[in-house]
């Protein structure tokens, strides 16, 4: 070029986007990770020192973290997008004292959280939406068309082209990507939004109703949202009752999962049921806490229970209830796992 000859090299680093000669933006999703887990261990640090409570975490996560992670997502987010996502994962189960092996979808539904692949698959079709509507003499615009031509008419393999494609056609809006006609950007992205928002929700409903560790999860967990009490309890009982809900405790129902043990061998230790020691046995039916469940828990939990009283339970909003519920597993949990 001008008489200068250009040096071939493996892959180039534009405005903090890593274009590599293989097409490929690896070099990118590891670059950005990479900046946001040290963006993330930053707020960490920072939410410690002032003691700022979870809904504020979470909020300073999306304004100051995200944004690393989403960086030029427009032009690489038809990539696998997991090595990013787990940025998300693993800042949430941090905050909430979970466990790292503690499943997604449960992390999800206590927070009532999307993933951010859905917000990735946005900002593509608004960025999409520039292109076809934008001003046809600009240079993206150009290089937008020529590519369509090749890829409808030629054959030619867009991985980028046919994610935007995938897009449309998975949220019922084919039509759209036939006629390259975007009546209204807002309306495209404001239906596109809903209709991967109704997706994911559906997904996590089947993924809680099929994992065996949701099994009482699922009991008292019946809609995808923010779970009160996170904000409503002080930090110490909200992390006691969390860690229950979530499964990250040292049941025998858990604890035997450890040990690759048939759930019907994980049983209590405590009574002589023979019930399976997970979290329906201790909180409504074992016999050796019937002390501590008269003087802890609600009337209805005395006698007569069953699955709707465990549920009333756990989806109290009475916050003196709930403070009872966590000493009681906090009881619970000393029994079961002694000190030491």
């Amino acid at each position: 070029m001008n008489n200068n000859e250009l040096e071939i090299v493996k892959d180039y680093k534009y405005l903090g986007i890593f274009f590599c000669k293989s097409g490929s933006f690896l070099s990118t999703r590891k670059y950005l990770k990479e900046q946001a887990t040290k963006a993330m261990f930053g707020l960490l640090k920072k939410c410690r020192r002032n003691n700022l409570s979870i809904e504020c975490q979470i909020d300073l996560f999306k304004k100051l973290v995200k944004p690393v992670i989403l960086y030029g997502s427009e032009i690489w987010g038809f990539e696998n997008l997991d090595v990013l996502e787990s940025i998300q994962l693993r800042f949430f189960k941090i905050i909430l004292h979970l466990k790292q092996s503690t499943p997604n979808f449960i992390v999800y539904g206590e927070l009532g959280i999307f993933p951010i692949s859905i917000q990735i698959k946005i900002r593509m079709i608004n960025f999409w939406c520039r292109l076809v509507r934008g001003n046809e003499t600009k240079f993206s615009s150009l290089l937008y068309k020529l590519l369509h031509v090749y890829y409808t008419d030629y054959g030619y393999e867009s991985k980028w082209l046919k994610f935007i494609k995938n897009i449309l056609d998975d949220c019922g809006m084919s039509n759209v990507w036939q006629n390259q006609t975007v009546f209204s950007s807002l309306w495209i992205s404001k239906c596109i939004e809903q209709k991967l928002k109704d997706q994911f929700i559906q997904f996590w409903y089947s993924e809680m109703f099929k994992s065996p560790k949701a099994l009482c999860y699922r009991l008292f967990k019946t809609h995808f949202c923010f779970e009160k009490y996170i904000s409503e309890l002080s930090p110490y009982y909200m992390y006691i009752l969390c860690k229950f809900r979530c499964g990250s405790h040292r049941l025998p129902v858990e604890t035997g999962r450890w040990r690759n043990l048939p759930r019907s061998e994980r049983v209590c230790s405590l009574c002589d049921s023979m019930d399976i020691g997970d979290e329906y046995h201790y909180i409504m039916t074992c016999s050796y806490f019937i002390n501590e469940r008269i003087n802890l828990l609600p009337p209805f939990c005395h006698e007569n229970v069953n699955i709707y009283k465990f549920e009333q339970l756990f989806a109290s909003n009475n916050v003196i209830v709930l403070e009872k519920l966590c000493k009681f597993i906090k009881n619970v949990q000393e029994k079961v796992v002694p000190p030491g």
